[in-house]
């Protein structure tokens, strides 16, 4: 028998508001005659997981052009119970959205007394369900592409993606703030991620930034300052996602200003799951405070003294305390835009924060290389080398042969017979050359680790030749430091506990929030 789709959920559907089906089956049913759902979902990059079987008993309705037997469903429940949408754990992977795939069927006899079978169509109905959730108003008047800037994502370019936050104008942020930036994907694999530098309105560099569409339903570009090359006197960066093969955009602009934890109180960054399923961050920098409350049980007995010296048993015994730790956290003055922004935050049934304070800023390992001429022109008198040892373990090797030329230009000898050595030496895998230093008249380049951290610090340094032939000398080799993340603390929004202010002659707000740390500290006395 036929079945007939009336209502489905759209292309994308936030799977905390409701997923509805309504299904029209014959006009004339057979005996027991029951429309059933079978509801699967796909893991990103990995298998099929069958969820179940829903059956609905059916309604029967005359009224044409539409008589038949009806019968309604609402995945929510099934799908957020099914724990492939659960709360994201940390702030590079996570559950933000699947594809769902949906197969109507029939149930019936052939009589009265005859036992029922399942008959599977051959429908295949396919949404993405992102972990959301949208108030009544807006979820009625959301379609998938409200979330695409039309004006800045012509229809030319293709598929576009769909950003997973509600605050799109330019975002403060600290070094030490983890940093998302999260799209549901609108399909294809043709995407990458573009990141420019500036220093004010002066543009210093641009860096690709790969990232993986196959497969998936979204993509979470890490922009934290941490995980990009940022040149150190940038001051903001923005991101775009384009297409690898012809360099049409694939989502707007986002910009994000590199500001410093100037603040007589402790600065906090607080993470929060926004409506969209993603992570928003803002800075918190005003006072905050921070107390414990403690709630003891106890049971009192009979007083009496016991045989020690001056000791005494106390009448009243603590048999269990629980302490909690609370902290108010305030905000600066925001604007209109960003105090309904924040509402999600206060929302949100996950939230964390970190202090500035505890993060710990890497830096890259370095030495500076000096060339010397053997008299007045520029070339290599003898054979001269270039070793060390990586983080205790990886050697590094650079021969330079000695020169069957001189030239009369330092800049001219590097670039001919330095230079080279070093692209085509395993230096070149992971070390920069910074080459400011090399001029007409002197040779003096640093070798800059490509990441930061200790494992790129260099021992046993060795450079030149034996004398009287040395001309290659180091020195300032700067040793790597790790960078680390500040810890995140989970904290949920106090119920009644949060306050907007409002400053009245500039329109500006400032929120005020109480939490309370999720872990609870239990003590005995007994």
């Amino acid at each position: 028998m036929a079945i007939t789709i009336i209502e489905q959920p759209q292309s994308h559907t936030p799977i905390y508001n409701d997923q509805v089906f309504v299904l029209q089956g014959p006009l004339f049913a057979p005996p027991k005659y029951i429309i059933g759902l079978d509801v699967s979902l796909v893991i990103e990059g990995g298998s099929e997981i069958y969820l179940g079987r829903l059956k609905s008993p059916t309604v029967i309705s005359y009224q044409l052009p539409r008589a038949g037997f009806y019968s309604y469903f609402n995945l929510k429940e099934l799908i957020k119970q099914s724990i492939f949408f659960g709360t994201k754990s940390n702030f590079e992977a996570g559950d933000i959205s699947h594809l769902i795939k949906v197969i109507p069927g029939e149930e019936y006899a052939a009589s009265a007394s005859g036992v029922a079978t399942y008959y599977p169509s051959s429908a295949n109905i396919q949404y993405v369900g992102f972990n959301a959730a949208l108030r009544l108003n807006e979820f009625r008047q959301f379609v998938p592409t409200d979330l695409i800037n039309t004006g800045t994502i012509a229809a030319s370019t293709g598929i576009g993606q769909y950003i997973m936050s509600s605050y799109t104008e330019a975002k403060n942020i600290l070094r030490s703030t983890i940093n998302e930036l999260t799209f549901l994907c609108n399909g294809g694999t043709n995407t990458r991620a573009i990141v420019t530098y500036y220093n004010g309105a002066t543009l210093l560099s641009t860096q690709t930034v790969a990232v993986t569409t196959a497969n998936k339903t979204d993509l979470t570009v890490n922009g934290s300052y941490n995980a990009l090359a940022v040149p150190t006197n940038a001051t903001r960066y923005t991101i775009a996602l384009e297409r690898i093969s012809n360099g049409n955009d694939l989502s707007p602009t986002y910009s994000y200003n590199l500001v410093e934890a100037c603040s007589k109180y402790p600065t906090l960054n607080v993470y929060f799951q926004n409506k969209w399923g993603g992570y928003d961050s803002f800075i918190f920098n005003k006072k905050s405070t921070k107390r414990d409350s403690i709630n003891r049980k106890t049971y009192q007995k009979q007083d009496r003294y016991i045989n020690t010296y001056n000791s005494y048993d106390p009448a009243i015994r603590t048999y269990d305390s629980e302490i909690k730790t609370r902290h108010t956290l305030s905000t600066d003055w925001v604007t209109e835009e960003e105090m309904n922004w924040l509402s999600e935050l206060v929302e949100s049934n996950n939230v964390q924060f970190s202090y500035d304070s505890e993060f710990i800023l890497g830096v890259k390992a370095e030495i500076t290389i000096t060339i010397l001429p053997p008299v007045s022109d520029w070339y290599f008198n003898g054979s001269q080398i270039l070793n060390a040892t990586m983080g205790g373990s990886t050697s590094l090797t650079a021969s330079f042969p000695a020169s069957v030329t001189s030239y009369t230009f330092a800049d001219d000898f590097y670039f001919a017979e330095i230079k080279p050595v070093l692209v085509a030496s395993n230096w070149n895998t992971h070390f920069d050359f910074d080459e400011s230093g090399v001029t007409s008249s002197a040779i003096v380049f640093k070798l800059v680790a490509k990441q930061k951290g200790t494992a790129f610090t260099l021992t046993n340094v060795t450079s030149g030749a034996p004398a009287p032939n040395d001309q290659i000398n180091h020195s300032n080799n700067t040793a790597g430091i790790n960078e680390v993340l500040s810890t995140t603390t989970p904290i949920q929004i106090e119920d009644t506990s949060f306050e907007f202010k409002t400053r009245d002659n500039d329109k500006l707000f400032q929120l005020t929030i109480n939490a309370v740390e999720t872990s609870v500290y239990n003590r005995q006395n007994l």
